[in-house]
């Protein structure tokens, strides 16, 4: 096995963390259930039951990762996303496949079929 990516990413003027496709471009969003996997009270980390894993595309290229229960609501996501944008910005937050759009702000996770992950376009 020939070794190129760091050759490449000094090339390209990258960081080596880039480089090591440790998740590149991936903004992992702290949201509540994060913290509660992180601070589990006997030290282990919670169980990921019934947890979903979102990847959402913002229009700037910028790629963020929500980690959120089956039950919370397309409100929570549109929340978190609207911190990433610009104040007052309007977004849509929709699937490639299946081709939909997601407009119910009440409509949960697991309803929207959104479990147990997805990948969403802003």
């Amino acid at each position: 096995v020939i070794q190129v990516r760091e050759g490449i990413s000094k090339l390209l003027g990258q960081s080596n963390k880039a480089a090591s496709g440790d998740r590149a471009g991936v903004e992992v969003i702290e949201t509540p259930y994060i913290k509660e996997m992180q601070e589990g009270s006997d030290g282990r980390s919670k169980s990921t039951t019934n947890v979903t894993t979102l990847q959402l595309k913002l229009p700037t290229g910028r790629r963020l990762l929500l980690k959120l229960k089956y039950e919370d609501t397309i409100a929570a996501v549109r929340k978190y996303v609207a911190k990433s944008l610009d104040p007052g910005a309007k977004f849509e937050l929709r699937t490639n496949y299946p081709r939909r759009s997601y407009e119910n702000d009440n409509e949960t996770l697991e309803a929207a079929k959104l479990v147990p992950n997805a990948a969403l376009n802003v």
